[in-house]
């Protein structure tokens, strides 16, 4: 399969689903993703199948079943089928002509180098965010509840902070952060010409106030 594969890369609440709805408005093709709710009420964008070989993946090296907690500081472990699995998924969810896709999951991150390896054409799109921001939402989210203290979480992004330092220093990637999503046109103007997209007007994507309310 001849095509541009995209990996969004962030710790959870980073915005990652903000930026990949604005780029599947741009035409980047996602396939068949987890379903919008109160938290991202335009979607996830997370390809639910992609997800399930991650999951099994990772649930084959969480010997001591940490599951939210399994953050191992490298996952080297290779499977090469991977890539025959994922381009498999895409092709019966319709990819089509599409020349770009785009998969994004906070476990992304932690098994980068599976990706990597496998799809070393790759573009990464690596997302940061202001701490301190980015602990509140963390503390707040319902659905985030591995920890429970801000040290915790602290520790949790200071890990996150690692995988990303490699993914940038081993990959073609380009580093975004989030906190300044809603300046003007800057964040999704370096993100297409980083991936050679054609730029139009997706800023009825961005709304403030449901940022504010869900992040």
């Amino acid at each position: 399969m001849n095509r541009q594969p995209i990996f969004l890369v962030s710790a959870p609440r980073s915005g990652s689903s903000l930026l990949s709805y604005m780029l599947s408005e741009l035409g980047v093709f996602t396939g068949k993703c987890k379903k919008a709710d109160k938290w991202n009420v335009n979607g996830y964008f997370e390809n639910l199948k992609i997800t399930g070989e991650v999951v099994k993946y990772l649930r084959k090296y969480d010997v001591d079943n940490l599951g939210k907690k399994f953050h191992p500081k490298e996952l080297g472990f290779i499977d090469i089928t991977f890539k025959d699995k994922v381009e498999n998924i895409l092709f019966h969810e319709g990819i089509g002509e599409n020349k770009y896709w785009l998969y994004k999951n906070p476990k992304t991150a932690i098994c980068w180098m599976q990706f990597h390896k496998n799809f070393p054409n790759a573009k990464w799109i690596i997302l940061t965010r202001n701490k301190e921001e980015h602990l509140s939402s963390l503390s707040r989210t319902v659905f985030m509840d591995a920890y429970d203290t801000k040290e915790e979480w602290s520790s949790f992004i200071d890990k996150y902070d690692i995988y990303l330092k490699n993914i940038n220093n081993s990959c073609n990637s380009l580093i975004v952060n989030m906190s300044e999503i809603f300046q003007g046109d800057k964040i999704i103007n370096q993100v297409c010409d980083f991936l050679k997209i054609r730029k139009k007007d997706v800023s009825y994507c961005l709304n403030k106030k449901k940022w504010d309310e869900e992040k």
